[in-house]
């Protein structure tokens, strides 16, 4: 899914309302085929993974100090629009 990742990323990034990072890992690499997208993966269709990382970025994910005032409501409408982008872009 290499040409399938650079095409996403690169579509998000025009957006310009929101970093992105890339990392095309293997599927042998441990925690990388955590998801429902293994399925299709094995089935030989392309996919990406797209996360926030919030597990990397936030002591307080999954806890009960993980509430609605501490959200970055502004940051979560770009990447939508970044998203929206993506979708707009691959359904063409």
């Amino acid at each position: 899914s290499r040409a399938l990742l650079r095409r996403v990323v690169g579509t998000f990034r025009a957006t310009g309302r929101l970093p992105a990072e890339a990392l095309l890992v293997p599927s042998w690499m441990p925690g990388t085929i955590a998801s429902d997208h293994e399925a299709l993966a094995r089935a030989g269709v392309p996919v990406v993974l797209v996360t926030d990382t919030l597990g990397w970025r936030s002591d307080h994910a999954g806890t009960g100090f993980d509430t609605p005032d501490r959200l970055d409501y502004e940051s979560m409408a770009r990447a939508t629009s970044g998203l929206l982008a993506v979708l707009d872009a691959l359904a063409r």
